[in-house]
Formats: structure tokens, C-alpha cells, sequence
């Protein structure tokens, strides 16, 4: 990348990737979570429960989103990695229009699972993508950059789905061209479709972007050798050979995954209902509110988790990707109970700044944490098995448990903020131990010669 000049324009090829993928994976959110806004219209409209809507934003999204990550991760390894993140864009933006459509909760049902088909391509092929756009010594800022999608993206789906759902009560039917297709919809049906249209001219813009496959290595593309590779089958093979062998690391590392991905997804889910139903703000406020407030500090924990990953490691220390997450985890666990059990919306405001913050130290270099300690051939299926344990582990306890619990009709769960701090403190505390045990086998994983 620095070689006779080239580096210079390869580096602005690299970064310019990296604002794109953030978008991508910001409007993938957006689409993900735009239903936390409107329980109460589809409780209303379709008769839907608390259990239910956790369904739709847990396993009904998880069971495609996860499973289909492996295959997904097999193809990131193999095919040209742009076409296949515009094409996986596409696909769920079009069933998150065709939400719009639905009128009873099996419509919404099947179109979460398209969703989850769609965003399972992302993570994998993007992951992959910028490891060969960027050198390792200068991976950790570029990916902690990517990442912050996951939070900006819930910031962004707060902040969008409350002004559309303004525009969808005021005045959307009016809209050239687009008016007449969501004339006889409610609101938050007009809600959804548009979500889906946002999806549209992002997947445009990855089109944009350098595949360094396409480069020809030694007269043949080096996407042509890698589908010349090993068959998906040997190296998903592989790629749990490599897992079982450092898994003095890796059972610790995914366990710690799996249930601080729990705490992660019930504050997306359920947050916004936090200050709708025990704080009584409005949708609309909610949304516009929250969102910016999401949005910022999903930005600075971020970039501060790339800056404390790379001054770490600047400082000599081989163990700097997980002190960072183990730091970023310490102030996460507590912020995230707390907002639930603070009786003013102003400090439980305040408290989510903290926590957003916190979740962007800790998972924006977590994928660098997998790539660190395996070979390149296998990083998009280990970044894949990772998001498969992660996601179905946090997608199917973490929303669907908050709305059993408040569904359960126990004394003690006055309101959606007791259900959502109680499952952060069930998954938070044993989270925190299996991350500070993979903390202390991260270096020597990280010098086996399995991890090359």
C-alpha cells in the first residue's frame, strides 16, 4: 500500500470504503431496528405482544441473520466481495419495504427473515474487504470506524424512524411519484417502505468500491484464485479446526460474545420504549431525541476504541484489543442497568450517552480480535462463526427475554426499564468474567503459529 506512490491513493481508496461500509452497515441497523419505534401502532393494528414483537427483533431476524452468516462468510472468502454487499443491501432493503405490506404478524414474520438473510452478507465480506484495503499495524482505527455502525446505526434508526414518522402523519402521500404507492397505508406502514427506499443509494455507492481481488496476482485475478480454493465444506472444516485448536481462547472469547450481545441487543430493541412508556415521551420525541444522542456517542466510543487499541499497541502491548474491549465492557455492564432503574428520562438520557460510548469501545475492534489470531484464508468463516454464536446467543435471549418478562406479569417488573435492567445484570455480569478470561489468552493466542 505505500509502494512508488501508489500508497497515497490506495489509502483514500481504503478510507473511502471505510465511510461507505459505515453507512451500509449503519442503514442495515436503521432496517433492523426501525420497529422499536412503533410497538404500540402494531400492537394496535395486528395484535401483536410484548413476546411477539421480542420475537420479531430477536429470533425471527437471528435465525437467517446467523445461520446464513456461514455460507455468507464462505462466499466472502471466495467471490467478488462489492457485488456481493450490494446485491445482500438490495435484498434487505427490499423486505424491509415490503414490511409496509403487511397485515398480519406471519407478513412480518417472513419479512424479518428476509432481512436477516440480507444483512448476514455485510459483516463478513466488509471485515474481509478492509483487512487487505489496509496494512495490519493499521487495521484497528479503519475497522473500529466500521463498526460504529452497529451504534450509529441504532442512533440513525431512532432519529429517521421518528422524522418519518412525522412525515408519514403529515404529509408523505403527497410526494411525487411516491405518493400514490403509500396512499391507504397507515403511518407506520409508510414507515417501513421508506426505510426500505434509504437502502437504495447506498447499495449504489459500494458499488463504488476497489475490490483488491479483482487486482491481477502474478497474470491471474486473485478472485479467480480464490475461487480455485478449498470447497466451502473444508473451510468451514478448517475453520473450526482452527477454533478448536486455540480454544483455551476462543470458549471464552464467544461466550463473552454471546451474552454481552444479549445486553447490546435488549437496549436496541427495548430502549425507545424505556422513555415511550415508563418516561411517557412521544414516538416522534423519542426518536429525535434519542437518536442523536445514540448517534454521537456511538461515534466517539468508536473512534476512541480504535485510538486506545492502537495507542496500546503502540505502548507495546500484544494484548491491546482486548484491554481495550475489557475496558470499554467494565462502564457498559453498569450504565446499561442503570438506565432502566433511574427515575428521570433527563439522567436515564444522560446515562445512555455513557453507555453508547461504552459499547463502541467494546465492540468496535471486537472482530479484530478473531482476525488477530487467524490465518487470512480463514478470517471472513471465523468472523462468521463469531456473528452466528454472537447473534443467535443475543438476538434470541436479549429482546424476546425483556418482553417475557414484562408479559410475565411479576410484581416486581413495574415497567420495560426493570425487564431491560434485569436481563443486562443476567447476561452482563458472567459476560465481564469469560471477557477478562479471554483477555489473559489473547497473547499467547496470538503468537501460536496456528493463528498465521
Amino acid at each position: 500500500m505505500n509502494d512508488d506512490g501508489a500508497g497515497a491513493p490506495r489509502a483514500l481508496a481504503g478510507w473511502f470504503a471505510v465511510g461507505v461500509l459505515l453507512a451500509a452497515y449503519a442503514i442495515s441497523f436503521l432496517d433492523r431496528l426501525i420497529l422499536t419505534l412503533i410497538v404500540q401502532p402494531l400492537k394496535a393494528d395486528i395484535g401483536i405482544s410484548d413476546t411477539e414483537f421480542g420475537l420479531l427483533q430477536g429470533p425471527a431476524f437471528a435465525l437467517f441473520y446467523a445461520t446464513m452468516g456461514l455460507p455468507l462468510g464462505w462466499l466472502a472468502d471466495r467471490v467478488h466481495r462489492v457485488r456481493l454487499m450490494a446485491f445482500a443491501i438490495l435484498f434487505w432493503s427490499l423486505m424491509t419495504f415490503l414490511s409496509g405490506y403487511a397485515t398480519e404478524y406471519w407478513h412480518l414474520l417472513l419479512c424479518r427473515f428476509g432481512v436477516g438473510f440480507g444483512e448476514a452478507a455485510l459483516v463478513p465480506a466488509a471485515v474481509s474487504l478492509l483487512a487487505d484495503l489496509f496494512p495490519p499495524q493499521r487495521r484497528a482505527l479503519p475497522v473500529s470506524v466500521f463498526t460504529a455502525g452497529l451504534a450509529v446505526g441504532s442512533g440513525l434508526a431512532l432519529y429517521l424512524g421518528g422524522s418519518f414518522i412525522a412525515f408519514a402523519e403529515q404529509g408523505a402521500t403527497q410526494l411525487p411519484l411516491l405518493g400514490p404507492v403509500f396512499e391507504g397505508h397507515a403511518p407506520w406502514q409508510i414507515v417501513l417502505m421508506l426505510a426500505g427506499l434509504v437502502g437504495v443509494p447506498v447499495a449504489a455507492a459500494v458499488l463504488l468500491l476497489d475490490e483488491p481481488r479483482a487486482r491481477p496476482v502474478g497474470g491471474v485475478a486473485a478472485g479467480a484464485a480464490a475461487a480455485a480454493g478449498p470447497s466451502g465444506r473444508e473451510t468451514l472444516a478448517a475453520a473450526w479446526g482452527h477454533l478448536k485448536a486455540q480454544r483455551a481462547f476462543f470458549l471464552p472469547m464467544l461466550a463473552s460474545m454471546g451474552v454481552l450481545f444479549v445486553v447490546s441487543t435488549s437496549m436496541s430493541a427495548w430502549l425507545p420504549q424505556v422513555f415511550i412508556r415508563d418516561h411517557a415521551w412521544s414516538p416522534v420525541y423519542t426518536g429525535q431525541t434519542l437518536g442523536p444522542v445514540i448517534l454521537f456517542a456511538a461515534l466517539v466510543g468508536n473512534f476512541a476504541s480504535g485510538a486506545l487499541a492502537t495507542a496500546h499497541g503502540r505502548a507495546g502491548r500484544e494484548d491491546a484489543v482486548l484491554r481495550t474491549m475489557f475496558q470499554g465492557a467494565c462502564v457498559l455492564v453498569p450504565a446499561a442497568v442503570a438506565i432502566g432503574l433511574l427515575g428521570s428520562p433527563q439522567s436515564a438520557l444522560v446515562v445512555v450517552g455513557i453507555a453508547f460510548v461504552a459499547l463502541g469501545i467494546t465492540f468496535g475492534v471486537a472482530s479484530l480480535s478473531f482476525v488477530e489470531v487467524t490465518p487470512p484464508r480463514l478470517r471472513g468463516q471465523v468472523v462468521a462463526i463469531y456473528l452466528l454464536i454472537g447473534n443467535l446467543v443475543g438476538l434470541a435471549l436479549g429482546p424476546t427475554g425483556v418482553g417475557a418478562l414484562m408479559d410475565s406479569g411479576w410484581a416486581w417488573v413495574t415497567g420495560v426499564g426493570a425487564a431491560l435492567a434485569a436481563t443486562c445484570v443476567a447476561a452482563g455480569i458472567p459476560g465481564l468474567y469469560w471477557l477478562w478470561r479471554s483477555w489473559q489468552r489473547f497473547t499467547a493466542a496470538k503468537a501460536s503459529p496456528a493463528a498465521r
